[in-house]
């Protein structure tokens, strides 16, 4: 179900990291840290998500259900980033995983 979403970058700190707060949205409060690390001549993300639902404490009985919802957006990117990347370098093993230089 799509939301109404603004969002600041409130850190810029390239090549290393970026921060997005939601502005308006369906959450409460809402923190997402993008951080950028070199392992072994590959990039590696990792991601922090900071959150409140609204209408607490109702809002927390959906907390399961968001928590499935959130967990299925990062699949999602993570595959479609790893997919973009098999696309552009061209890099693909048997299994159609990039090799460990890649991921």
């Amino acid at each position: 179900m799509p939301f109404p979403w603004t969002s600041l970058i409130s850190v810029w700190d390239p090549p290393f990291r970026f921060v997005d707060q939601q502005i308006r949205g369906p959450y409460r409060r809402w923190t997402h840290s993008h951080e950028f690390y070199d392992e072994n001549g590959a990039t590696l993300i990792r991601d922090h998500v900071e959150y409140e639902l609204p209408l607490r404490p109702f809002g927390e009985l959906a907390y399961p259900l968001i928590r499935h919802e959130l967990e299925g957006i990062f699949r999602f990117r993570r595959d479609s980033i790893r997919g973009y990347l098999l696309t552009v370098t061209g890099h693909k093993t048997a299994a159609g995983r990039l090799p460990e230089h890649c991921r």
